[in-house]
């Protein structure tokens, strides 16, 4: 009982993949579809979109990397800093 129990777990999941993947196909295809029936001013606008997306995408990232490097910056600066100060309360003593 327990082996067919599995066994139908198994097949259930893998059918829920399937549908998943062939609603994701049908899907794509319907939005193909809706988008040939549309003007070429409405196409243009879509293809811009996605291309600005894709831009948004590309400046976060780089926005992302300029902030970690900015703070790795402001550490090193902090520790010279620090330094700095320590060197010249030595001068200072002698």
């Amino acid at each position: 009982e327990e082996h067919y129990r599995e066994a139908l777990k198994v097949v259930r999941e893998e059918n829920q993949k399937l549908f998943d993947s062939h609603m994701k196909l049908l899907s794509e295809e319907a939005l193909k579809n809706a988008v040939g029936y549309l003007d070429q001013s409405c196409r243009r606008e879509i293809e811009e979109n996605a291309w600005l997306k894709e831009e948004v995408k590309i400046y976060r990232k780089e926005e992302s990397d300029l902030k970690a490097s900015v703070q790795l910056l402001e550490e090193e600066n902090t520790s010279l800093v620090a330094e700095l100060i320590d060197i010249k309360l030595q001068h200072l003593r002698v």
